[in-house]
């Protein structure tokens, strides 16, 4: 089942729909849902209710949780309690009714985050399968991030070490402990040179896998390993947002960015040109990951 949350708007095709968070809360409990969309402007409760519910229960959708409200500050509420939830919720050593983010009921990998589920990570003497990681004894946090393959596009490797070069160096402004990692597939097919980081906040860490342009990173504590989402993507209407107030200072800062990748995917705008429009608006991002971004993903404000 997918269960869509929002008292306005209707549920888009193949979506069961709720009005409320107690509506939701009472599907949750009789019926095993697969992918969760939830709203924050709700009658009576808002919508961390149900994250707030879920994490006491301990019980979470199969796939995925997305947020589509269209509030820019109740959005990011959910997507803060969602992370909350993800990192509290799990029972040890039981995947019966809490999943890990790409992590399936059966231990395979499913959903949004499948990849990163399977992949083998190698680490302050650790090398193997993500799900497969025992907990660290001294329960200190360790985060492995790269900066290769920006919005999930595949680069050259000259490319791929200049931006893990540049993620060394904002590492070692924070007064990050970075030393070499690596992960990628199990099968060796794929293989991205990282850093596993210590003495800085998670969310340090995860904020700037956002500015790299990662869909993720990977934090190793005592309860093993879990995937930390690292961009605030939700879902309306079918089709993929990213809010502006994540990648641009206004709304028409977003609008330029939007022209210029508009005109660069017609061949309009060089590279250099793009770059440029993106720096200007979207400080302190790298312009690569902002110019790779597929074209279904929109910059809303």
């Amino acid at each position: 089942m997918r269960l869509y949350l929002d008292d306005t708007r209707p549920a888009p095709d193949g979506w069961t729909l709720a009005r409320t968070a107690r509506e939701a809360i009472a599907v949750l409990q009789r019926t095993p849902v697969d992918e969760l969309s939830l709203d924050y402007d709700l009658p009576g409760e808002d919508g961390t209710a149900v994250t707030a519910w879920m994490t006491r229960e301990r019980v979470w959708p199969l796939v995925s949780v997305s947020v589509h409200s269209s509030n820019p500050r109740g959005a990011l509420a959910l997507s803060e309690a969602i992370e909350q939830s993800r990192l509290f919720s799990a029972p040890p050593g039981d995947l019966r009714r809490f999943v890990r983010p790409g992590i399936g009921t059966d231990g395979a990998p499913n959903g949004p985050f499948a990849w990163y589920g399977e992949a083998t990570l190698e680490f302050d003497g650790y090398c193997g399968p993500v799900r497969d990681a025992p907990g660290r004894p001294d329960g200190q946090a360790v985060c492995v991030i790269t900066a290769h393959n920006p919005g999930s596009a595949v680069i050259d490797a000259d490319e791929n070490a200049h931006a893990n070069e540049r993620l060394r160096a904002r590492l070692e402004h924070l007064g990050a402990v970075a030393e070499e990692a690596g992960g990628g597939a199990a099968d060796g097919s794929h293989w991205e040179e990282s850093f596993a980081v210590r003495d800085v906040p998670v969310e340090a860490v995860r904020l700037l896998g956002r500015d790299f342009g990662q869909r993720a990173i990977f934090v190793a504590d005592r309860h093993g390993i879990t995937i930390r989402d690292c961009r605030p993507l939700w879902f309306q209407d079918g089709r993929e947002k990213l809010h502006v107030k994540d990648v641009c200072e206004s709304p028409s800062a977003a609008r330029a960015v939007a022209e210029a990748l508009s005109d660069h995917r017609r061949g309009e705008l060089s590279e250099d040109q793009t770059d440029a429009v993106i720096t200007a608006n979207c400080p302190g991002l790298d312009p690569l990951w902002v110019r790779r971004l597929p074209p279904h993903v929109l910059l809303v404000p």
